[in-house]
């Protein structure tokens, strides 16, 4: 049996493109996930956005009659209310 030399250029040039292939193909399924993260992630870092979230529910809870009006009303107030300012928290003078 004669044995066939392999060489290391021919074995390159054939894998050469499968690697890039599966490079670029990793790197769009990072991106495609990462924007994925950014759309569905609950951004609860911004306390307006998550109080009208919370006041949807209660507004749908309303809606169902499981809150009364009179209810409704006062928890929307509670959450509409802003939030004292470290301006007027510090004035104690």
């Amino acid at each position: 049996m004669k044995r066939i030399p392999i060489r290391m250029d021919d074995v390159f040039q054939q894998t050469l493109p499968w690697i890039l292939g599966l490079v670029g193909f990793l790197i769009l399924l990072l991106l495609v996930t990462s924007w994925l993260r950014k759309r569905f992630r609950d951004d609860s870092s911004d306390p307006e956005a998550q109080a009208d979230k919370m006041l949807l529910e209660y507004r749908e809870l309303q809606r169902q009659g499981n809150l009364t009006d009179v209810e409704f009303r006062s928890i929307q107030e509670r959450l509409l209310k802003s939030p004292p300012t470290a301006d007027t928290a510090d004035s104690d003078d």
